[in-house]
């Protein structure tokens, strides 16, 4: 490898970019580059090129949340979905016996929680999409 000071603005842009994207914090970046001897037209160029580089990054976070919260609720409303039919099919079963229990009650209001907040989040997801 070459020592910075043969290094082409190119190359030592390269360089930053390289090892921001390997993740290494920005602030460490600037920090290093601060020590080390790089004329301030160097440092500019980096810089700008860390901020570009930053932005980027927040935005493919951005769009991977977005893919996440989409994922859960529709998992929320297939949970919610799931849990209805089966305190459906325990209530049919505790009719016959002739009682109601209240565990068929925790489950119509757990599966009735879980669609509710699935179909929020998918509502939030398609505005913010």
């Amino acid at each position: 490898m070459k020592n910075f000071s043969e290094m082409t603005n190119e190359e030592v842009v390269d360089y930053f970019v390289k090892r921001r994207q390997d993740g290494i914090p920005s602030r460490d970046l600037i920090n290093s580059l601060n020590k080390l001897d790089f004329t301030p037209e160097q440092q500019r160029l980096v810089l700008d090129c860390l901020k570009k580089e930053d932005k980027k990054i927040k935005k493919q976070k951005e769009a991977e949340a977005l893919v996440s919260k989409r994922n859960s609720s529709i998992m929320r409303i297939v949970g919610g979905i799931v849990l209805f039919l089966l305190s459906i099919i325990l209530f049919g079963e505790t009719l016959k016996a002739g009682r109601i229990a209240i565990l068929n009650i925790i489950m119509f209001g757990a599966a009735l929680f879980l669609f509710l907040t699935g179909i929020v989040g998918l509502i939030s997801w398609i505005r913010k999409k």
